[in-house]
């Protein structure tokens, strides 16, 4: 009873982010606003055991707090402005198959009051780890632009990470911002984590 409790306020906390993201207002406002930690180059967390090339160009940030780097986000503009997240958060619903991972994503979405136009799912790897791709065009509720959202997944081989890179964009910007996510998507390593 105790581990389920806990469990379930883990979940909240890593879900409740991860709900927020999928909203129609991004990027996150504290890479916009408040202080922040820039990267360029290649991204490395061991922490979470993976690594990523950030292309010529674009630069990687996330918010300047030392004690939690999940990963970051590159702002791709101008306004409207396009937002990819590169990350990594521990495996709380014990997922095993990243398929049911990508339907709680769109189940996220549904729930959120978007208006899905088109989804596509396919298989995918990133590096090593088999994933799956989900590409969604939609609508927000009361909004008339459309969106698009592309997003991969993969599980670590031990099944503790959920490994993340997801661009939401408009429809309109897709291709252009497309071709700095394939960049980052091809570069993405596994290197196991430190813990």
């Amino acid at each position: 009873m105790r581990r389920r409790l806990i469990c379930f306020f883990f979940c909240f906390l890593v879900l409740l982010p991860n709900s927020v993201a999928w909203s129609c207002d991004f990027p996150p406002k504290g890479i916009l606003q408040g202080p922040r930690r820039e990267y360029s180059g290649r991204y490395e967390n061991r922490a979470y055991g993976f690594s990523v090339l950030i292309p010529q160009g674009v630069k990687g940030y996330d918010e300047d707090d030392p004690l939690y780097q999940r990963g970051f986000g590159v702002i791709l503009g101008p306004a409207p402005l396009g937002y990819i997240d590169v990350g990594a958060e521990v495996n709380s619903l014990e997922e095993t198959d990243p398929r049911s991972a990508v339907e709680r994503m769109l189940g996220y979405m549904r729930k959120d009051g978007k208006r899905l136009i088109t989804t596509r799912t396919t298989g995918y790897r990133l590096d090593t780890l088999p994933g799956q791709r989900s590409v969604v065009f939609y609508l927000c509720p009361k909004g008339a632009t459309e969106f698009v959202d592309d997003s991969t997944v993969a599980i670590s081989p031990d099944g503790r990470f959920l490994f993340q890179i997801r661009l939401q964009t408009t429809a309109a910007r897709y291709q252009r911002d497309r071709a700095v996510l394939e960049k980052m998507l091809s570069s993405r390593k596994f290197i196991g984590s430190a813990n």
